[in-house]
C-alpha cells in the first residue's frame, strides 16, 4: 500500500483521475467517482454513464458501495447518498447533517454502517442511530474507515488507532494505536477471518 504520489492515474477515465471505485459482481458494472460529484459507470470497458447528478453536491466522491444491482451508496465530503441506477436519481440518507460526511460505509448483517467524520452510525430502521462519537467534534479527531465482523459489532479506525464497537450495547475499546501502526490509518477490510489495516505510507497490517 505504498503510493508514489497522493493521486493515482488510470487510463480511459474522464479527467484522468479517480477518488473512489467499486465493482458489482452480479451486474458486472464498475462505478467510479471523482471530484465535483462526478460519477462514471462501466460495463467492462464500455462506459454506460458519465456525469454529475443534480441531486448530489459538487463535492469529492470519497467512497462507493453497492447495495444491490440498481442501488449505489455514494459517500461525499458532505453527506452519503443512495444513487438509483435505473431512475438516475440520488437520495440523501435522512437524519444526517452536512457535518457527517460519507467517509466509509458498509452494508452488513446488523444494517447499514456509516463511518462519518466524527461519528459511527448504524441504519437499520427509518433513521441512522449514532452509536459512538460526536457529530460536531473537531475534524482532527475524525474517523476514517469501518468494517463489520458480524451482528455482534464492527471495527473502525480513527486517524491513528483501531477500535472495536460491540453491539447491542455500543461499548467501544481501543485495540491498537500509533505505537503499532506508526502512521495515519486509511482503510480496513475484514476478509476470510482476517482484518486488514492499510496505513498512509507505512504498509499494510
Amino acid at each position: 500500500y505504498y503510493l508514489p504520489a497522493s493521486q493515482s492515474y488510470i487510463t480511459n477515465i474522464p479527467g484522468n483521475s479517480l477518488t473512489a471505485i467499486s465493482h458489482q459482481q452480479q451486474s458486472g458494472l464498475w462505478a467510479a467517482g471523482s471530484y465535483y460529484g462526478h460519477l462514471q459507470l462501466y460495463n467492462g470497458s464500455h462506459m454506460v454513464y458519465s456525469g454529475k447528478n443534480n441531486d448530489m453536491p459538487a463535492s469529492r466522491v470519497k467512497v462507493l458501495k453497492w447495495l444491490s444491482q440498481n442501488e449505489l451508496l455514494v459517500g461525499t465530503d458532505y453527506n452519503p447518498y443512495i444513487y438509483n441506477i435505473q431512475k438516475g436519481n440520488a437520495t440523501a440518507i435522512p437524519g444526517l447533517t452536512n457535518e457527517v460526511g460519507g467517509i466509509d460505509m458498509q452494508q452488513g448483517k446488523a444494517g447499514l454502517w456509516l463511518c462519518g467524520r466524527s461519528g459511527i452510525f448504524l441504519l437499520n430502521g427509518a433513521s441512522p442511530r449514532l452509536l459512538y462519537g460526536d457529530m460536531y467534534r473537531a475534524i482532527s479527531n475524525r474517523f476514517t474507515s469501518i468494517a463489520e465482523k458480524d451482528s455482534t459489532g464492527c471495527w473502525f479506525t480513527s486517524l491513528s488507532s483501531l477500535h472495536w464497537l460491540q453491539l447491542p450495547v455500543g461499548n467501544v475499546s481501543e485495540l491498537a494505536g500509533p505505537e503499532v501502526f506508526g502512521a495515519n490509518l486509511k482503510d480496513i477490510e475484514f476478509i476470510n477471518g482476517n482484518l486488514w489495516v492499510a496505513t498512509h505510507g507505512n504498509g499494510i497490517f
